[in-house]
């Protein structure tokens, strides 16, 4: 982490991403936690919270959440964006919003949708850079629906019986 904080002072976005397999990455979190030494420890209190800012030197301006989950609904990628939210807020940062992709086993291959979100992410992940601005709709495009959500369960369900059974443990 040593070799990061440099790069992390001097940084004007900071982009979060992670993967949701659970309910909270526990990668995310100890990043999250070992973003602390940014922080001044100069605390006060803003809407009836103790909140904190970033050491003078720390150019972080703006937080953007990258979610991507294995799941078929979007509300399962919900407590990342929002503790990614309360950390943009308690260091006193920028929330830009979120890019979210649920279901995303549906990405693979090469179906249209699939490159058409693929091409999207990129065009806004560019924009996002030179402008600093995210359209909903745009980011509404990436998170649509792909699939069948009661499909992706059963067979999900049905692989995981399938290796359970292979491997002795039913």
């Amino acid at each position: 982490m040593q070799n990061i904080y440099p790069k992390l002072r001097k940084a004007d976005i900071l982009v979060l991403a992670t993967p949701v397999h659970s309910i909270l990455p526990g990668g995310m979190q100890n990043f999250i936690n070992r973003l602390v030494p940014l922080i001044e420890p100069i605390l006060e209190c803003r809407d009836g919270r103790t909140r904190a800012r970033c050491h003078e030197y720390v150019k972080i301006k703006k937080i953007l959440a990258v979610v991507v989950g294995a799941w078929y609904e979007i509300e399962n990628l919900e407590l990342p964006v929002k503790l990614i939210e309360e950390v943009a807020e308690t260091y006193s940062i920028n929330y830009s919003g979120a890019i979210l992709r649920p279901h995303a086993y549906f990405m693979r291959g090469d179906s249209e949708i699939s490159k058409d979100i693929h091409q999207k992410l990129e065009e806004v992940g560019f924009k996002f850079i030179e402008e600093g601005l995210l359209k909903k709709e745009d980011l509404d495009f990436i998170s649509q629906p792909i699939g069948n959500g009661k499909k992706q369960r059963e067979n999900s369900t049905n692989h995981y019986l399938k290796r359970k059974e292979e491997q002795g443990l039913s």
